[in-house]
């Protein structure tokens, strides 16, 4: 019987909190709901990659070393994962130091795996991950895809293989038009994959201005109740914690933590829970809570 859900994160316009999301929530769902988590990356930067697989190695270390060119490849990545059909998953699967949480790593090849999908014809190329992920859905509660910014056959992979996508945004108007560009990617692929939904969309590195009540009253009009009440502040950590290569609750690692910590457990706590207590959930919130006032 599966058990584990999996869930993607997407935007087509890049730096709107996706990896910021997928990094935190990830680390929320294991340590602090106690929930199997594992994390795949699927951008190639491999920014969430290098949140839990960078072990030691110091941020300008690794600044200068891809400034310099000096991009190796991963043995056993997502990359070997999407171009080798017969790869046992489990061999690609990194234990992080963190209990209950895992990850498939990716790294800069990946951007060269479109390409190399595309030529092989042999037979259909968007369920290469899902056929994977069927091998380990008892193993695991919770699967976090952390697309990268394109409308690309890695991201449709994501996309066959999830049953939720969250789509964040910032309080722009590109955001916006990321998120029309993403949800008819989510609706094209529900064609062939019948279980994904498209879950709701949330405001990253929220500040309380007009601009936002704008995008607010527009998305309501658009797209109707799926603008989440769970605005994650902006907040100095969310910089801090990606130099540091920690995780945010690492990094807010106190007795009170940030406004911006709080709102990531509430959202990875209405992830975690079932279509009912979800309701139960946002009823909590006000209208005015909803537009963030």
């Amino acid at each position: 019987m599966k058990t584990m859900k999996t869930i993607a994160f997407l935007n087509i316009k890049g730096g709107v909190g996706k990896t910021t999301s997928v990094t935190t929530l990830g680390h929320i769902l294991a340590t602090v709901f106690k929930r199997k988590t594992l994390i795949i990356d699927l951008d190639p930067q491999s920014n969430t990659t290098s949140t839990y697989c960078s072990g030691n190695e110091d941020f300008s270390e690794r600044f200068r070393a891809v400034l310099a060119g000096e991009v190796y490849e991963m043995e056993n990545s997502v990359s070997t994962l999407l171009l080798n059909r017969s790869k046992d998953v489990h061999s690609c699967i990194r234990k992080t130091e963190y209990e209950n949480l895992d990850i498939i790593p990716a790294d800069l090849s990946l951007s060269t795996v479109e390409e190399r999908l595309k030529a092989d014809v042999s037979s259909p190329q968007q369920f290469r991950l899902a056929r994977h992920l069927k091998k380990i859905e008892d193993e695991y509660d919770f699967c976090l895809l952390d697309c990268g910014p394109s409308v690309s056959i890695i991201n449709v992979n994501g996309l066959a293989a999830a049953d939720e996508v969250y789509i964040p945004i910032r309080t722009d108007g590109y955001s916006l038009l990321g998120l029309a560009f993403a949800k008819n990617l989510v609706d094209n692929v529900s064609e062939y994959n019948p279980k994904l939904k498209f879950a709701g969309t949330f405001f990253v590195a929220w500040e309380n201005f007009n601009c936002p009540k704008y995008l607010y009253d527009l998305l309501d009009e658009c797209l109707p109740g799926s603008l989440l009440p769970f605005q994650i502040n902006k907040s100095i950590l969310l910089a801090e914690n990606t130099v540091m290569a920690r995780p945010l609750l690492e990094v807010d690692n106190t007795r009170n933590p940030g406004k911006a910590s709080r709102q990531y457990i509430e959202l990875a706590r209405y992830i975690s829970a079932d279509e009912k207590e979800r309701e139960k959930i946002l009823a909590s919130y006000s209208a005015e809570e909803r537009k963030g006032v």
